[in-house]
């Protein structure tokens, strides 16, 4: 089963499992995102269905927009739904999508273990919902990086900088573009959450890309595929820098990321082009 069915991850492993496996999506709203071979009920259904699930995938999330946090949103689809699976499916393997968020703002290079600082309510909101799948027998936990692809929200950095490059011919950075921060394709996620499912046990992992890049590499790649760009810089960025060793979860899952940046780059370029 996989909960939040139409999201860009849940379809990635839509694709990846629909020939090897019967798959129950669960979605929210829409329809006309559906495909063929799932069967698909809504969320407000869900206490109906049975304890007879091999593999939960719990996808499902409010991410609030900058600057407007919906509380009730935050408790209600990120801890509430995550506790309401952990008790109705005791039998399954429980697969969160958890986020690097809910490491906050801590110091040098982040693992498995790092410690949560200043943590805001999104992150807080995704660390609470692993207290509720770690109740459970059987679980991966997966604190995801920022995650790319076809199909993605244009409404982050990386999508927004390839629109501008298309449109306008330039990319702008705040400060000297030295921010660093990581990316990891959505195939990759993907597959670093079906290897735990078949793994089963117990685990916290990091689904991240083995390099974190500064927003200054990221423009240059963008540069590579529309090579008339121009890159300026303004103001300052504060933000701070991600960087990790995931070495555990690689090995452990016994899973690397495939998707190099140059590659996923070029890929995502492409569809944004389709689409303007």
């Amino acid at each position: 089963m996989i909960i939040g069915s139409n999201s860009f991850l849940a379809k990635c492993l839509i694709g990846k499992l629909k020939d090897t496996a019967n798959i129950t999506g669960v979605y929210h709203i829409s329809t006309h995102l559906h495909e063929a071979g799932v069967e698909y009920i809504n969320v407000a259904t869900l206490d109906q269905l049975q304890d007879v699930f091999e593999v939960v995938y719990l996808i499902s999330a409010y991410v609030p927009e900058k600057g407007n946090t919906d509380y009730y949103n935050l408790y209600a689809v990120n801890v509430e739904l995550a506790e309401k699976v952990s008790k109705q499916f005791p039998s399954a393997h429980i697969v969160l999508a958890s986020s690097v968020s809910v490491y906050g703002e801590p110091e040098g290079i982040i693992n498995e273990r790092t410690a949560s600082i200043k943590t805001n309510p999104y992150g807080l909101s995704k660390l609470w919902a692993e207290e509720m799948i770690k109740q459970h027998s059987s679980y991966s936990i997966h604190r995801i990086s920022s995650m790319y692809g076809e199909h993605m929200k244009t409404s982050t950095f990386l999508p927004l900088i390839c629109k501008n490059a298309i449109q306008h011919g330039k990319i702008t950075l705040l400060g000297t573009g030295e921010r660093k921060q990581n990316y990891i394709h959505v195939n990759d996620v993907a597959e670093s959450m079906i290897n735990a499912a078949n793994r089963k046990g117990k685990g916290i992992f990091l689904s991240v890309y083995p390099q974190s890049f500064s927003n200054r590499e990221i423009a240059g790649m963008i540069k590579e595929q529309m090579p008339g760009t121009q890159i300026e810089f303004q103001g300052t960025d504060h933000s701070p820098s991600y960087v990790y060793d995931a070495e555990f979860s690689y090995t452990s899952l016994e899973w690397n990321c495939k998707t190099n940046m140059q590659t996923g780059i070029k890929q995502l370029c492409e569809w944004i082009k389709k689409g303007s």
